[in-house]
């Protein structure tokens, strides 16, 4: 491009009809287009020695030039204006009619404002609103992204009515006009909630006496973070600690009963169930129960036993059944042990084969 200087004459300026100013590409001109403007002629008249741009009556540069194209590579928002072109011949300038240069370009400024208070708790409300700085032409539809998960949401505003946990996370917004679409920067959502699912539990398994061992309050998630905890047993107040874990030394009975904690944070706190904390039986405790357990069959086996044979020898005084002696009973009186005859009967004595069978279950579990 060549430029003379600006002589400090006094040129006599005037809208001449032969010369205006046509637009390269023509229609629609968007922000970051290459864009021409040139001043025309009717006829290329060798006598021009120069052309001169304005915008908005203003001299674009201090110089003139003998280029007639005016070049925007690419164009912003800032070009757009009211252009004119003079041409210089001799001792005059003929000057262009005004031609508007309009730039349109995508939402500028796009961010998301919390018209809600800051901080959201779980049940609450929030209200989110894709704010645009400036837009030309105006903002048609808005996009919302949860997480980078698209919303239903094409309006301006987000609101939901009742927070939840999983409401947490990156927000963004698109807005959207004839020009193009604007993403705005990441805006975070943290709401926050009271400890959820407490719960106690304990180690070792094994709770025998004498032993330590430990209970632990336990939470699945907390915002903000879980401060200090509190112990029950039989749901009266016990103890308060920071640390989430209650210790038993040389554990006895004494010490057993029923257990529950709670959980705090800054917004609320959560109570667990009940833990019911028992000492397992000993085994001396079991083998001595097992004993009398034997102990009462075997008494009640013998009163049967009992029983019986007076029934039976009762039976036999009423109905006597004469037998000679070579007709005794079988000799399992001899293999098992010695019993006496009754002499009148030839029967056996109470302590029959039964009693035997029961004995030798006592000898064999004691």
């Amino acid at each position: 491009m060549e430029y003379v200087l600006l002589l400090p004459l006094i040129f006599y300026i005037g809208i001449a009809e032969g010369v205006h100013i046509t637009v390269d590409p023509e229609g629609i001109i968007k922000e970051g287009d290459n864009v021409k403007l040139n001043c025309s002629t009717e006829i290329d008249d060798p006598e021009i020695t120069g052309y001169e741009w304005r915008k908005h009556s203003r001299p674009l540069w201090k110089v003139i030039s003998l280029e007639k194209l005016l070049r925007f590579e690419p164009i912003n928002e800032k070009n757009a204006g009211k252009y004119a072109c003079c041409v210089l011949k001799n001792d005059t300038r003929s000057s262009s009619n005004s031609f508007h240069l309009d730039v349109l370009f995508a939402p500028k400024d796009v961010e998301i404002i919390q018209t809600t208070p800051e901080n959201i708790i779980e049940g609450g409300s929030m209200n989110l609103s894709c704010n645009v700085g400036r837009s030309k032409p105006e903002v048609t539809t808005y996009t919302w992204y949860i997480n980078k998960v698209k919303s239903d949401n094409t309006e301006k505003y987000l609101f939901i009515e009742e927070t939840e946990a999983s409401h947490s996370g990156t927000y963004r917004c698109k807005a959207h006009n004839k020009a193009g679409v604007t993403l705005s920067p990441k805006f975070e959502i943290n709401v926050m909630y009271p400890p959820k699912e407490v719960e106690v539990t304990y180690h070792p398994v094994s709770l025998s006496e004498g032993k330590d061992v430990y209970l632990t309050c336990n939470y699945k998630s907390s915002n903000p973070p879980v401060t200090n905890y509190t112990w029950y047993k039989e749901d009266e107040y016990l103890w308060i600690q920071t640390g989430n874990m209650l210790k038993f030394a040389n554990i006895s009975s004494h010490d057993t009963g029923s257990f529950s904690c709670e959980a705090h944070n800054a917004i609320g706190s959560t109570r667990s169930l009940i833990l019911s904390l028992k000492l397992d039986e000993t085994p001396t405790l079991l083998a001595a129960t097992e004993a009398l357990i034997a102990i009462g069959i075997s008494v009640v086996i013998i009163g049967c036993i009992f029983l019986l044979c007076i029934i039976r020898r009762k039976c036999q005084g009423d109905y006597p059944i004469m037998q000679s002696k070579e007709n005794s009973y079988p000799s399992i009186s001899n293999t098992l042990f010695k019993q006496k005859r009754n002499p009148e009967f030839d029967v056996m004595s109470p302590m029959d084969t039964s009693s035997v069978i029961a004995i030798k279950y006592m000898q064999r579990n004691f």
